[in-house]
């Protein structure tokens, strides 16, 4: 065979593939859904260890991309799993410590909010307030308000004391953002003042 023909060959054979790729397991059984499916039962998946010395800082080569992935070690910010989304890493799992904040009703239709510095931050309410305290499902991010939704800024979102920001669904559901979906046992308080 000679080199024309090898390289026409070639080119009748090839053609633009699409697939999916399996490690490990059985490669004929894929979820239909994944693109790269790893499978084994002693070893798992070694993410890309980075420092990360600051959240708001694309410090990997390339251009920065939403869902980017990594392990963050030795870095400035608490060891854990990020991702980059938005324009900043936010952590999804790692040795950091929930921030300790506290939510007390003064009995007079104020709030007062201490952060973890010890810094007081009174809310003041011109009326009545009605509030539902959750105990969460791990991942769990939605939660429903205690009477319908007319106004939204009528309504706060506590996470373990610490104000949160949300999305409303129709009309008396909320869904946190992202950063803030619940681990098994967290408190959400939604909190809704009358018009």
């Amino acid at each position: 065979m000679n080199c024309k023909d090898f390289l026409f060959l070639f080119l009748i054979t090839s053609s633009v593939t699409f697939g999916q790729t399996k490690i490990g397991g059985d490669p004929n059984e894929i979820n239909s859904g994944s693109l790269l499916e790893l499978e084994d039962s002693a070893r798992g998946l070694l993410l890309p260890r980075i420092l990360l010395d600051d959240i708001d800082q694309w410090s990997l080569l390339g251009t920065p991309v939403d869902g980017m992935v990594i392990a963050s070690e030795g870095g400035t910010v608490p060891d854990g799993i990020y991702h980059w989304n938005d324009g900043a890493w936010h952590i999804l799992s790692g040795d950091f410590t929930e921030s300790i904040t506290i939510l007390t009703d003064n009995q007079d239709g104020t709030l007062t909010y201490t952060n973890e510095a010890g810094n007081q931050v009174t809310i003041v309410n011109g009326g009545s307030f009605s509030e539902v305290v959750y105990v969460a499902n791990e991942g769990q991010a939605v939660f429903v308000a205690p009477s319908n939704l007319t106004d939204v800024a009528n309504l706060n979102v506590f996470r373990n004391g610490s104000r949160v920001g949300f999305t409303v669904l129709g009309t008396n559901s909320i869904q946190l953002e992202l950063e803030a979906i619940c681990f098994a046992d967290d408190e959400i308080r939604v909190i809704q003042y009358a018009n």
